[in-house]
């Protein structure tokens, strides 16, 4: 298939004026492109309202929460919408090719932490429980991500081994949601990881007992440093006994692309009796 351009210029949201060109090459193939690291740059600091004071200032406690929200793909009645709908042919290789095109988008144009995902458990009383983690691997076999086993969620996870994560990348108006049943890691899966990880990163895994109460923060600081002094600066840190990996094992994903008048596209694909089925929802 021939490859086309779609462009989309002033899209009106609601802190700022952007421009990009998104280059469609057929259904379940996108790619971003013409989007330099500078202009994504300033893309972000437009539309999230985190570096600009002004935007902070609009964004303040006595804000109508009520009104905000942002109209996602109205960019004027002469122009065409950001990209191509949302189609259910785009998941004919199945959810993996997708869902790691969106990732790779969501590099493309800088977002901050591309890889976040926020992560659902339930605990003890049958209570959902959330929070952010990152995502450090994506394949056929699911989704995967590390953590002390003694945290609240590697402690929900082993009492009850079933996920959802959802992928938010709202400045491109999209969306993944995957769940299913929930395994630990290989010992193989969980050093390969760890060996690669900064040095710090690997001392604070030692020295935080995640979840658990703490005094003070000098209190938090002096285990990272008594951890240091632990292993020296020469010598391999060991992965804890306590820490290792977690892979989701899809059994539902669901992604969402944003549309007008909350009119927005969602495509799930299921496991259902050993074969994938997939469907469109109502937004």
């Amino acid at each position: 298939m021939s490859s086309r351009t779609v462009r989309a210029i002033d899209n009106p949201l609601p802190c700022g004026i952007v421009a990009w060109i998104l280059a469609w090459n057929g259904p379940g193939s996108q790619t971003l492109a013409g989007v330099t690291v500078r202009l994504a740059s300033a893309y972000l600091r437009v539309a999230s309202g985190l570096v600009s004071s002004d935007s902070q200032r609009r964004i303040s406690p006595k804000s109508d929460l009520s009104a905000m929200r942002v109209s996602y793909g109205e960019i004027g009645p002469e122009r065409p919408i950001v990209e191509p709908d949302l189609e259910p042919s785009w998941l004919d290789q199945g959810w993996l090719p997708l869902a790691r095109r969106w990732v790779e988008d969501a590099v493309e144009v800088a977002l901050p932490e591309p890889n976040a995902m926020v992560l659902g458990t339930v605990d003890a009383d049958g209570h959902p429980c959330t929070r952010t983690v990152l995502c450090k691997g994506m394949d056929a076999d699911g989704v995967l991500f590390f953590t002390n086993y003694e945290s609240d969620k590697g402690r929900q996870l082993t009492a009850t081994p079933y996920a959802s994560v959802t992928f938010t990348w709202i400045p491109l108006a999209r969306q993944i949601t995957v769940r299913g049943p929930v395994e630990r890691t290989s010992e193989k899966t969980t050093s390969d990881y760890w060996n690669g990880r900064p040095r710090g990163s690997q001392l604070g895994a030692w020295a935080s007992r995640q979840s658990r109460p703490v005094d003070s923060r000098a209190d938090l600081e002096a285990a990272l440093v008594q951890a240091g002094e632990r292993f020296g600066v020469d010598t391999d840190i060991p992965v804890p006994a306590h820490w290792g990996g977690f892979r989701i094992r899809p059994e539902s994903v669901e992604f969402w692309q944003g549309r007008p008048n909350r009119m927005h596209n969602r495509i799930r694909t299921r496991l259902v009796d050993g074969g994938w089925t997939v469907e469109r929802l109502q937004p």
